[in-house]
């Protein structure tokens, strides 16, 4: 794998945490969880920082444009069957398990996150781009953090059995 490569995978997976973040926050606004929606927004544009980070990071190290390969997948997170329904059409049973999935899939898609960043900086340090691996450093730190918040408040709500008063009340 080339240096190419590795930006071209880290870029189009931070096109996704875009996508992802942004479904998240729409899936969370149609449930009336404004504060879970506002969450994902703040990700939505660190993710956004992040990106144009990498790509001046590549233009200005590597002297090119990282390339466009054409293998973005848009994440479905929102069930097909909530489309052309109202928000009040959603009961309490439908929202605490659509929390319970939405939940699961955060804390999966910043493992997954993580596990590509780490391998990705690995490769760099093979390759003797030391500086380019470091510099992956503090995209790794972010996905830490917001995975132990994510699986921190997924744990809350999990010890409260998805009480549906507490999580409104949040």
């Amino acid at each position: 794998m080339s240096v190419e490569d590795i930006f071209v995978e880290l870029s189009e997976h931070m096109l996704k945490g875009l996508m992802f973040h942004e479904e998240m926050a729409n899936y969370f606004a149609f449930l009336c969880l404004e504060g879970y929606s506002n969450c994902h927004e703040h990700h939505y544009r660190e993710e956004s920082k992040s990106y144009r980070k990498v790509t001046n990071y590549y233009i200005s190290h590597y002297n090119q444009l990282i390339p466009k390969r054409g293998r973005l997948e848009t994440p479905q997170l929102i069930p097909n069957t909530w489309y052309g329904h109202d928000r009040k059409d959603v009961d309490a049973n439908i929202k605490r398990n659509a929390i319970r999935e939405a939940f699961q899939s955060w804390v999966d898609w910043e493992k997954e996150t993580k596990e590509l960043y780490e391998s990705k900086r690995s490769e760099l340090c093979e390759m003797k781009q030391v500086a380019a691996a470091l510099f992956i450093d503090c995209f790794i730190i972010d996905v830490d953090n917001e995975l132990k918040d994510a699986e921190t408040e997924m744990l809350n709500l999990m010890a409260i059995n998805f009480d549906m008063p507490y999580i409104m009340g949040e």
